[in-house]
């Protein structure tokens, strides 16, 4: 951890990840064809490191139809999603595209309700998912076929097996926990990290693991003091990498976890993406705020997240929050910089080099970005003018037929 991040108070520090960054008005989503799509990245979460404790409250589920916030969860804290959802204003807060035509995004409605959407033209056009009344916002997707998707979100984890027009809901085991990631890499086996309230401190990471298609969880073994977890990776059955206050690792289908250590060290990372089993990056934003002369956080690991080394990224990079990785290559992306351009970039070496490209003109804040293996990028985030009818208003319960826009950008050296 920087020297900086040592400096701020926890109560501080734990502020300034999961609340930086603007306050948007409208989400739409966009496309955007690279030539070159791939590394890893990280969405992680807080930061201090501090025992936990867990209250394993008996699971509860959810009908069809309603949703009843389980007792262990009435207190899970509300985290905003930089540029995502928030009160009065509903938005997407992630998508995933798990083939070049279908995408399957998350977030919550002017209430901070859950909605889901799903499309089948690369995210021209959208439609809208079923969820039970009432669900608490959804923080995160991973879908590992076109049809089965996991969703989590505050104090709760949803699942589809029909492409996102369907949904069904599960409580979790730990207490008051929010999650803001997830990872399947097949339809049986995935992983969940988040961050619950501690009485010592703010947050504290949390762990969770589903071996039935996200039907049941499970806390595995985890080192005693774990700093709060904001976003995870399983490139296989048996390996995963999570991170946030730190990096954490997987190698036996999560199971057991271990804290790594960052070569040169590192401060908090929002996100996390995995290319192969061997090629992880991960990044996190700037510190303090979004100066076009401010450089991200960014690490990369070519074993797997035994060992990790920091990198550099391009200048004007500071407000990166956001990456995809396949086996074209990465992107990266986040809200808007000081100059009102939109941070993106693509690397084919793994992280270690990064080439800009030119945002949709209107496009002006990215909240999420996923890429399928077609070479598509999704970007969810903030249109630079009104929607046009059936798109986002802030009237609108789900911001669902958002306006999008199709781009094709190669690569320039």
């Amino acid at each position: 951890m920087s020297s900086t991040f040592d400096k701020e108070s926890s109560t501080r520090r734990t502020a300034r990840l999961f609340l930086r960054g603007r306050i948007f008005r409208m989400r739409i989503v966009a496309v955007i064809s690279l030539a070159i799509v791939a590394a890893v990245g990280a969405v992680a979460a807080a930061l201090i490191v501090s025992s936990r404790t867990h209250d394993h409250a008996p699971m509860t589920t959810s009908n069809s139809a309603t949703w009843a916030t389980p007792s262990n969860e009435v207190n899970a804290p509300s985290v905003q999603i930089p540029g995502g959802a928030f009160l009065n204003m509903g938005s997407f807060n992630a998508v995933s595209c798990p083939s070049p035509s279908t995408c399957i995004a998350v977030g919550a409605n002017n209430s901070l309700q859950g909605i889901a959407a799903f499309s089948s033209n690369d995210g021209t056009s959208w439609s809208t998912g079923t969820l039970p009344t009432g669900l608490p916002q959804l923080n995160a997707i991973d879908c590992a076929t076109t049809t089965f998707c996991v969703a989590v979100g505050q104090g709760v984890v949803a699942t589809s097996v029909d492409g996102g027009l369907n949904w069904s809901a599960v409580s979790i085991p730990t207490k008051s926990t929010t999650l803001l990631g997830v990872a399947c890499p097949n339809t049986s086996f995935c992983v969940s990290v988040g961050v619950s309230p501690q009485v010592a401190g703010p947050y504290v990471g949390e762990i969770l693991v589903s071996n039935d298609g996200g039907a049941a969880w499970s806390v595995p073994a985890t080192p005693r003091l774990v700093g709060a977890m904001g976003s995870v990776a399983c490139p296989t059955t048996s390996r995963c990498v999570a991170v946030g206050a730190g990096v954490m690792t997987s190698d036996d289908g999560g199971k057991s976890w271990a804290q790594n250590v960052v070569g040169g060290g590192t401060g908090v990372l929002r996100a996390v993406s995995c290319a192969s089993a061997s090629q992880c990056v991960a990044i996190g934003p700037a510190p303090f705020g979004s100066a076009g002369s401010t450089t991200a956080f960014e690490v990369t690991s070519a074993d797997g997240g035994a060992t990790w080394l920091s990198v550099t990224p391009p200048n004007g990079s500071g407000n990166v929050d956001s990456i995809s990785c396949t086996a074209a290559g990465c992107t990266i992306s986040g809200p808007a910089i000081a100059s009102g351009l939109i941070p993106v970039y693509s690397s084919t070496s793994s992280g270690t080099a990064w080439v800009a490209q030119t945002p949709p003109s209107s496009l002006s804040n990215v909240s999420s970005i996923s890429c399928s293996s077609g070479g598509n990028c999704v970007l969810i985030g903030t249109p630079t003018t009104t929607p046009a009818a059936g798109g986002l208003t802030p009237n609108s319960r789900h911001p669902i037929r958002v306006s999008s826009a199709r781009v094709r950008q190669e690569s320039r050296r």
